[in-house]
Parts: structure tokens; sequence; C-alpha cells
């Protein structure tokens, strides 16, 4: 989530409604910038290692329950 977030975002929280929606729930991992930067150099470099390691545990996690999906 970029740390800086334009008003009309605001009212939906820190997970801007994602939260009533996914199961499990979610981490919201706060990325310096804003909607236009975040997905730009050093900020993209974090979230792309930040997926990497969520890919990386829930993978782990599912192969040692069983869970294949």
């Amino acid at each position: 989530r970029a740390e800086t977030v334009d008003y009309y975002y605001r009212a939906g929280g820190p997970t801007y409604g994602w939260d009533k929606t996914v199961l499990g729930g979610i981490e919201v991992v706060p990325v310096p910038g804003d909607h236009a930067s975040i997905m730009l150099g050093a900020n993209a470099a974090r979230i792309a290692r930040r997926l990497g390691q969520a890919i990386e545990e829930v993978t782990t996690r599912a192969i040692r329950t069983g869970v294949d999906r």
C-alpha cells in the first residue's frame, strides 16, 4: 500500500475494503510513495521482494499441509 494515499481511497481503510472479500486475511505492506510511484525503482523492488516472500511462505505451508491448491 502506498504510504501517501489519495483522499478517495481513504474510506476503504488500510486494505481498501479487500479484508471483507479475501479469505485468510490481508497483510498490508507500506511502500513509500503514492499510487503513481509505488511500482517504480526501489519501491517496485520492495514490492517484488515481499511478494516473493509471500509466495514462498504459502508454497511451503501448502507442501507441509498437503494442500495443492
